[in-house]
This record gives C-alpha cells, sequence and structure tokens, in this order.
C-alpha cells in the first residue's frame, strides 16, 4: 500500500475492519499522486499564498522569580513585557518561517496595543485591525 492509502487509513481507520479500509484506501489513494503528501507541488500561479491568521492578540507581562520565593517578603524577579495571543504567536511564527503573515484582530487604542502592532509590523506580519 502506497503512503496515500496509509494516510486514508489512518485518517478513516476508527472502528472499522482492517481489510474493508485497505480496499478503501487502495481506491481513494489511486485519485492522488503518491507524492502528493511528501513533495511540493508547483503551483499554477506566480502569486505567493499568504498565512492569514483571525484571533487575539495580547500584552503578555511574565514574571520570573530570580530565586527562591520566601514567604511575608519581597521577592525579586525578572519582568518582561511583551506581545501573545494564539493567533499573533502563530504569524509571528509563520513570519520567522518566511511565510508571508496577516493578523486580523482587536486591540486596545492606546500605547500597549500600538506597541503591539509595531511588534508584529517589526517581524513583518501584516496586522489588520478591526
Amino acid at each position: 500500500m502506497n503512503r496515500a492509502g496509509q494516510v486514508v487509513l489512518l485518517v478513516l481507520g476508527a472502528g472499522q475492519d482492517l481489510d474493508q479500509l485497505r480496499a478503501i484506501g487502495d481506491q481513494l489513494s489511486d485519485l492522488f499522486s503518491p507524492n502528493l503528501l511528501w513533495h511540493p507541488v508547483p503551483l499554477p500561479y506566480s502569486r505567493r499564498l499568504m498565512m492569514l491568521s483571525i484571533g487575539d492578540l495580547v500584552l503578555d507581562v511574565t514574571v520570573a522569580p530570580k530565586g527562591p520565593m520566601k514567604v511575608d517578603d519581597d521577592n525579586p524577579a525578572n519582568i518582561t513585557v511583551g506581545g501573545g495571543g494564539q493567533a499573533a504567536n502563530f504569524c509571528a511564527w509563520a513570519a520567522a518561517l518566511g511565510e508571508q503573515a496577516r493578523l486580523v484582530t482587536r486591540v486596545g487604542e492606546d500605547d500597549a496595543g500600538r506597541l503591539l502592532i509595531a511588534q508584529l509590523e517589526t517581524i513583518k506580519v501584516e496586522v489588520r485591525v478591526v
């Protein structure tokens, strides 16, 4: 069985008879190139694709103690402030890998919001605020 057939088995495999799945996998895999899942196929047009993420852009405040915590006392810590949010992180990672990325989000019209947008634009993420 080729790889496409194995993928079909994996996707359709819950609670099915293995022989039935093999037959279905062989039939469906004939519809696809055996190399479809493993080799990039040139696009029929020259336009690059863009990664689009719709979701959150938040201000992350991270506090990391410099040592063991002391009860009823001040504890020295490193405090960092930066952008976060699942959708924003996805776009940042995609841009770091050289992909075009666009984030569609809502963000406050304040200094923190402007900082977050500027951070993403610095790393070549296009931000669209709605």
